[in-house]
């Protein structure tokens, strides 16, 4: 609240008042006219109300308790819809605690739109209680009051607080305000059925699923802006929002603070416990940013154990206290890992940097921030460092000397955000999908075209047939035909069937022409479901311009679909509308679904023929997922009847949000799923490039790295990339997991990576060692260890290298462990290694036969090595013999000479 302006202050204690005093008004002297049913739509729209969707973001969501509200604006009256407006922002308010100013400002909003909107209906003189044309109209104009007065407070809000205007904060927005408007006069829609029969509005409200599903798109596609382990934003988020909240700093000359943090010393607790014990603080630290940063401020993963914090609205006199708070709760949280008996601790260091200038750009500001943060290591780390050039640590007091661009130089971090996202978003590309269908289409030959079109002929003929049987089997005269009526629905097929989707081909689209379509069916029989058939496949041919055989195919199709409604209808004896209502509901239901199962079968049928594909293949991968929202057509298809027959063209008015919002819905989710998939999938495939590149160039350096190792000793030539070589084949045989295979290779390269501490004079002794030597000699796993722990990306096979010499016994060295205490992956190097040396020749000795080294294997298992590892290298010996040994590299005994000479040299 204190970084609030006075103008938002006052704005929002004004609409406080203003709204809790017209509360007051309205219960005073009011009583409930139905307390149950008020109290139940209380619960239901507080539930509504908790679980609100998640949107876009994290900070936004959209709120399906409106649906309770427009039922409770139809029919309670003032007091009692307040009741439920209020009673579910109070139990949302004890969920999640925000603060009391905000929740408040929240249900007063509520209370001043929903006054309005009865004012809108008293003025009009209007009786709700009924199911009217003017009922309709009246309700209609009220709903829209009461979304467009909210989303007015909201928005004025919104600029006081963060001077943002109705553009850009997307308060007035078409598609947000639809939504509202649709989700609330869905719940109008219900309250008028309930004033029929209140189970139809039960049945009503399915269409729920449909419109959850669509809103809660913006929420999938926000996983991909969320790292995955710690549930942070990512690089590629942070460097957009960032430069989105700079942008509103300067243009409105507002304060932003920007915070680089560090775990300390990640290397050593994955070292120690291993790198599940990091990912396991790595999370917890996580968990503490979200409990300490809230609001405004957006939390990311910066990458590896960096993190970085954006503070909109904070200066660094307000940021550095709160960074404190968080460094003091890291420092005093436990982690409980398994590899550990008592839990283990943690430190982070931060540096804080802000806007100081109208045109910093971000890549500096970042750059600030890393330079604090180098100044809080280099003092010891577990501290809070600011970038100044201003004393701004005198100032505070703090006592911590100041860090000045000048004093340290280092790349900008913005360069890590760039590496790990690649290219910005929206520059992938992929090839385009209709290539994609073109290519799967395309026959092998003229005589597959012509074997392919006739088999599509006949099923084009087979439906037609079908649907003259059944058009003579249910025809009636056209007695008393309700021809305007049908005119009304045969006009909202065609609008629907214009606004048709296509889905993954060009002879499959979707439309919620299927609701209009259910009610010309039932409605009408059998010459309403010739009109509207006719109707919709003659929009498909001119939309599409495709052939004939297309026009007769949909026209079947449909065709089909309807006259089995009718059929089943017709097994009553009576009238769709003279059949009691709970019967029509279950019939409206029974008729989406047969439309569905009848449409769906021919159509996958057509592109099961095209792509050559089963049927039943086609239509699950295709269209199992339409089948709730033809149930949901079916509902639909049921009110627009009701609409109709209480209230005209209004009440077809009325009943067709809910039918707009399906349709919706289907945008939403197949735009957003072939969004998403593409994003995906270009996503996958740069990573998988990088990966490659990054992979490439890793080996590359492994194998320079022990060509290095070998050179320097130049009696061992080759052995390196040989020990590698049986260390991955006895993993296989073992059964590793292709993840440790890898492990062991690298491990392999390096393990005696060592030796580069090993003085010359040792290395190329062309005799044998002194036991002081030796001593020597037998340091080099300890030095490889220390010299791949400082690469982070290595650190996970330092174990393998620190241990390649442990017995199992527990006679070995640098530590003497015994049996599993050594790592498996060392133990397996460890045969590898002795394997290779004793297969290879030396100045002083000649390597060994076959036979010799299988001997010597198998009495030193149990002592020396691993009997597990001995068994698989006995397995692999039986089916291979000699030949498992690879070998050896000649050339050493030149390089041997080599080193004589050196050494006479020097």
């Amino acid at each position: 609240m204190k970084n609030l302006s006075i103008f938002a202050k006052i704005y929002i204690f004004g609409i406080i008042l203003l709204g809790g005093s017209l509360a007051i008004y309205e219960f005073i002297g009011t009583t409930f006219q139905d307390p149950a049913l008020v109290l139940v739509v209380a619960v239901l729209a507080s539930l509504a109300q908790v679980y609100k969707v998640e949107g876009s973001t994290d900070k936004t969501s959209y709120n399906v308790a409106w649906i309770a509200y427009g039922f409770s604006i139809v029919l309670f009256n003032p007091s009692e819809a307040l009741f439920v407006i209020i009673f579910a922002h109070v139990v949302e308010w004890l969920r999640h605690r925000y603060p009391w100013y905000i929740q408040a400002f929240n249900i007063a909003t509520f209370i001043l739109a929903s006054e309005l909107a009865f004012t809108v209906a008293l003025e009009m003189n209007l009786d709700l209680t009924e199911f009217n044309t003017l009922a309709v109209f009246g309700v209609v104009a009220s709903l829209a009051v009461f979304t467009f007065v909210n989303h007015l407070l909201v928005g004025v809000v919104i600029y006081f607080a963060r001077k943002q205007n109705f553009k850009e904060s997307g308060v007035f927005g078409f598609l947000t305000l639809m939504i509202d408007f649709t989700v609330i006069g869905l719940g109008a829609a219900a309250a008028f059925l309930w004033m029929i029969t209140p189970l139809a509005a039960a049945f009503a409200l399915i269409p729920i699923y449909m419109i959850y599903t669509t809103l809660r798109m913006p929420s999938l596609e926000r996983q991909t802006e969320i790292d995955p382990k710690t549930e942070l934003y990512n690089p590629k988020f942070m460097e957009d929002a960032f430069q989105k909240e700079l942008n509103r700093a300067r243009k409105f000359d507002r304060p932003l603070t920007f915070v680089m943090a560090d775990l300390d010393h990640l290397h050593n607790i994955n070292n120690t416990y291993g790198h599940m014990a990091g990912d396991i603080v790595l999370i917890g630290i996580a968990k503490i940013f979200k409990e300490h940063f809230g609001g405004y401020d957006i939390v990311a993963r910066f990458g590896g154990e960096e993190f970085a914090i954006i503070m909109p609205e904070t200066t660094p006199e307000e940021a550095y206290p709160r960074v404190e708070q968080v460094r003091k709760a890291i420092q005093e949280t436990q982690f409980e890992v398994s590899t550990s008996v008592t839990p283990i601790q943690a430190t982070m260091s931060f540096g804080i940097s802000w806007r100081t200038e109208q045109f910093q750009s971000p890549e500096e500001i970042i750059h600030n921030a890393d330079l604090a943060l180098y100044h809080a290591k280099n003092e010891g780390r577990n501290r809070t460092a600011l970038h100044s050039e201003e004393g701004l640590q005198e100032f505070f007091g703090l006592g911590q000397a100041q860090v000045s661009s000048r004093e340290v130089s280092s790349t900008p971090k913005i360069e890590k955000i760039r590496a790990a996202t690649g290219k910005r978003p929206g520059t992938y590309q992929t090839e385009s999908p209709g290539k994609e269908k073109a290519k799967s289409k395309a026959p092998a030959s003229n005589a597959s075209t012509a074997q392919y079109t006739g088999i599509l002929n006949w099923f084009i003929i087979f439906t037609g047939l079908l649907s003259i049987a059944l058009t003579a089997f249910v025809m009636e005269p056209p007695n008393q035909i309700d021809w305007f009526g049908l005119s009304l629905f045969a006009l909202c097929v065609v609008l629907a069937e214009v606004l048709a989707l296509d889905i993954y081909s060009r002879d499959a689209s979707v439309s919620t022409s299927a609701a209009p379509f259910i009610g010309a069916v039932l409605l009408f029989g059998p010459w309403g479901a010739i009109a509207v058939s006719t109707l919709l496949a003659a929009v498909a041919l001119l939309k599409k311009k495709a052939h004939l055989r297309r026009f007769v195919f949909n026209l079947s199709n449909h065709l089909i679909a309807g006259l089995i409604v009718i059929a089943v209808v017709k097994g009553f004896g009576v009238p769709y509308v003279q059949l009691p209502q709970m019967t029509q509901i279950a019939l409206a239901v029974l008729a989406g679904a047969i439309i569905f199962f009848s449409t769906t079968f021919f159509l996958a049928g057509v592109i099961g023929i095209s792509l050559e594909k089963s049927l039943l293949q086609v239509w699950r991968e295709k269209f199992q997922w339409l089948l709730i929202f033809y149930v949901g057509f079916g509902i639909v298809g049921y009110t627009l009847i009701l609409g109709y027959n209480n209230a005209g063209l209004f009440g077809i008015m009325a009943m067709i949000l809910p039918m707009w919002m399906i349709r919706f819905s289907h945008a939403q989710y197949i735009s957003k799923t072939e969004n998403l998939v593409r994003q995906l999938q270009a996503q996958n495939k740069e990573l998988s490039n990088q990966e490659q590149e990054i992979s490439t160039v890793n080996n590359e350096l492994l194998a320079c790295l022990a060509k290095a190792v070998d050179i320097r000793d130049p009696f061992t030539y080759g052995h390196s990339e040989i020990a590698s070589h049986y260390a991955v084949i006895l993993g296989r045989e073992m059964g590793l997991s292709q993840e440790r295979l890898e492990l062991l290779r690298k491990a392999g390269l390096l393990h005696d990576i060592g030796k580069l501490g090993i003085p010359e004079t040792i290395l190329f002794k062309p005799a044998s060692l002194t036991a002081e030597e030796y001593e020597r000699i037998k340091e080099h796993p300890m030095i490889g260890a220390r010299l791949v722990s400082q690469s982070h990306a290595m650190q996970y096979i330092v174990p393998a290298i620190l241990h390649h010499h442990e017995r199992w016994d527990g006679q070995g060295y640098p530590h003497r462990l015994r049996g599993e205490q050594i790592p498996l992956e060392a133990r397996i190097i460890g045969l590898a290694d002795a394997i290779e040396a004793m297969a290879s020749n030396r100045p002083y000795r000649k390597g060994l036969s076959f036979e010799k080294i299988v001997r010597e294997v198998n009495e030193n298992s149990g002592t020396q090595f691993d009997p597990q590892v001995v068994q698989a290298f006995m397995q692999i010996v039986g089916r291979q013999g000699a030949k498992v040994l690879r070998p050896s590299v000649r050339s050493r005994v030149r390089h041997a000479e080599l080193a004589e000479y050196v050494m006479a040299e020097k």
